[in-house]
């Protein structure tokens, strides 16, 4: 009985070990933590876009005023003078979306700081 109980423990103790090597092996993306977005607001009628070019599919129309959370920015087509476009989310009414806005288009205090965009 007394063996049977150093065992189960042993086995827990290994397992309790592996998943945190887990964890501290994982990619430094995974498990990072997300940076918390930086609020703007659209300073005109714009859309949001799946990436940084006029081009790309809409996502959603984005009205004047309407905010917008920044999570990363990543160059992308020139949009009156500027290259900068910022990845976020828009919440206006029942659901949110992810995509790109222009910097242009966004009313904003300074450098907002955030990351650049990786995979997108």
């Amino acid at each position: 009985m007394r063996t049977r109980s150093i065992t189960t423990s042993l086995a827990v103790t290994a397992a309790t070990a592996l998943l945190g090597l887990g964890a501290a092996a994982m990619p430094a993306s995974a498990s990072a933590p997300v940076a918390d977005p930086v609020e703007s607001f659209t300073n005109r009628a714009t859309e949001q876009r799946t990436c940084p070019r006029t081009t790309c599919h809409s996502v959603r129309k984005v009205e004047k005023g309407w905010g917008f959370d920044i999570e990363c920015y990543k160059r992308g087509q020139s949009v009156l003078g500027s290259t900068i476009w910022y990845r976020g989310v828009v919440y206006q009414y029942e659901w949110p979306t992810h995509g790109f806005i222009p910097a242009k288009h966004l009313k904003l205090r300074g450098n907002p700081g955030v990351p650049v965009c990786r995979g997108f």
